[in-house]
């Protein structure tokens, strides 16, 4: 396989001795050497880094490289040393890191699962599913538990599949990989697996966004869905049940869904517009996170309590963002938050 573009010399040597290789939106695409292939459903992915592997069959990259007679060091473009010479390491991140690129590239050519997180859970398609809503919009009759996700953000935010859960990277201030979260948004009970011993960060990395003006949210999810309709967002790891301070005394706040150090992560922004939860712990930890960003030079914060009286713990994906199925629906939700903040606020969202 030659393809027309240049590549480093070790992708080219991996895809030269494949099978059946493909162009791909991610990559390529190949026969899996470890198992009777019948149709290319191995993901080929690479960085600056190394080359990524994922089979779409559940076959594991060690039996991979066992088949065609590689070593993990034909993998990393840094790294031309037998694995034998390394020292033993308790977590490969670089590993780790292109398994995400390989679970995000999955995630795109799953048309059930993105269907699911857009929609809800749609057994099948006719007349008979679909109807007008208030607003004249074509949504589905029976929505289970849709999020409205667009295909288009998850791909923006490397959102992957791993088979099971989805796969969220988190990276700290420097851009490094931190952990990888494991994210279920039809569980019951825990939602996010984060690493063994791995704190939780704000995700994604406010210092890669490119905004005037920031939504600060609580939970993945809700990011999420804030960037499916054109909004930027960073999500803050959720509050505790039981709140160390209150709404009247932000400075002493002592809760794992915010730290004094990250209020210098936001220090790019102009405008950070502040989305509780309803509930006593959201408040609670948006109005810390206020505090400490207010001491932040050149940073404006706005705290926006969509439902003061309610306390159900709903947000403002519940409020607003949930049905934006497609694009009409999802312009409509956009303005709605921007006219929200232009009246509680005076702040304009481009």
């Amino acid at each position: 396989m030659q393809p027309e573009l240049d590549v480093h010399p070790k992708l080219l040597r991996v895809l030269d001795e494949l099978e059946q290789v493909r162009k791909s939106g991610q990559g390529f695409s190949a026969r899996c050497p470890a198992h009777e292939d019948g149709s290319p459903s191995l993901a080929v992915a690479s960085d600056a880094r190394g080359i990524g592997l994922y089979c779409f069959a559940g076959c594991s990259v060690e039996s991979i490289l066992a088949a065609k007679g590689w070593t993990w060091s034909d993998l990393f473009f840094d790294d031309d040393s037998p694995l034998s010479e390394r020292k033993p390491r308790r977590r490969d991140w670089r590993a780790i890191e292109l398994e995400s690129y390989a679970c995000a590239a999955r995630l795109q050519q799953e048309p059930e699962i993105l269907n699911r997180l857009r929609f809800g859970r749609v057994t099948g398609y006719h007349e008979d599913m679909f109807v007008r809503d208030a607003a004249g919009e074509v949504v589905p009759a029976e929505i289970r538990d849709g999020r409205g996700w667009s295909a288009k953000a998850l791909e923006m935010l490397c959102v992957g599949w791993d088979g099971s859960r989805l796969t969220l990277p988190v990276r700290d201030a420097k851009g490094k990989l931190h952990d990888v979260l494991r994210y279920d948004p039809w569980a019951k009970a825990r939602k996010i697996l984060a690493g063994r011993g791995k704190s939780r960060l704000p995700w994604p990395a406010p210092e890669y966004l490119q905004a005037d003006v920031l939504f600060l949210v609580e939970g993945e999810g809700t990011a999420i869905s804030m960037f499916s309709v054109g909004l930027t967002a960073v999500a803050l790891p959720g509050s505790v049940s039981r709140p160390t301070t209150s709404i009247e005394r932000p400075g002493s706040w002592q809760g794992a869904g915010w730290h004094r150090r990250w209020a210098e992560r936001f220090a790019r922004f102009r405008h950070v517009v502040l989305l509780p939860d309803s509930d006593a712990p959201g408040r609670a930890l948006m109005r810390a996170a206020s505090y400490d960003l207010e001491r932040i030079d050149g940073v404006n914060t706005h705290v926006i309590d969509l439902a003061p009286k309610a306390n159900d713990g709903a947000d403002i994906a519940d409020y607003l963002l949930k049905k934006a199925w497609d694009g009409p629906s999802r312009k409509v939700a956009r303005n709605l938050v921007r006219t929200l903040v232009a009246e509680r606020a005076e702040v304009l969202v481009a």
